[in-house]
């Protein structure tokens, strides 16, 4: 025979709201949009803190792979704006941050280097941030930036298989 528990959850709310002394649900919503709002002005600074040497950087290496150390300084801004993007309700903007995430990762493994390896990602992110990429547009850049990623995949796995051979 099968049993089942059914466990009431009760989240923080609900509790101000239902104890003795509990707010209106008015005032409780009305605090919680103060503390987002307080929350999405750290995140866009962190996220424009972030952006700035990703900018840079497409503008110093276009061409050349940069050093291993420059190439992991992207894939660290590109992760920290990626979190700091999560607090944004910017979901387009996030899957172009983690593309760039993925692709300087792969590119780490390997000497491969296209020019502009990962120019398009960030001019993309760029323009998601200033709010000139409409949605469909931006589906479509990113579908080809996935693209690009495979082919950085590939070349990664072929490094990594050489090296191990």
């Amino acid at each position: 025979m099968t049993s089942v528990i059914i466990r009431r959850v009760t989240n923080n709310l609900e509790r101000m709201v239902r104890s003795r002394d509990g707010v209106r649900v008015s005032e409780a919503l009305a605090a919680a949009q103060s503390n987002l709002e307080t929350i999405e002005e750290i995140c866009v600074q962190e996220l424009d803190r972030r952006l700035a040497p990703l900018a840079q950087f497409a503008r110093d290496h276009p061409i050349r792979r940069p050093p291993d150390s420059v190439l992991e300084q992207v894939s660290q801004d590109a992760s920290a704006a990626l979190t700091a993007c999560s607090g944004l309700n910017r979901p387009m903007l996030g899957k172009a941050l983690l593309m760039l995430c993925a692709m300087a990762d792969a590119l780490s493994h390997t000497r491969y280097w296209p020019d502009g390896a990962l120019g398009p990602a960030i001019a993309t992110i760029g323009l998601l941030r200033s709010g000139q990429l409409p949605d469909p547009v931006a589906e479509d850049l990113i579908s080809e930036l996935q693209r690009c990623l495979v082919c950085y995949v590939q070349h990664a796995d072929e490094a990594l298989q050489r090296r191990s051979d």
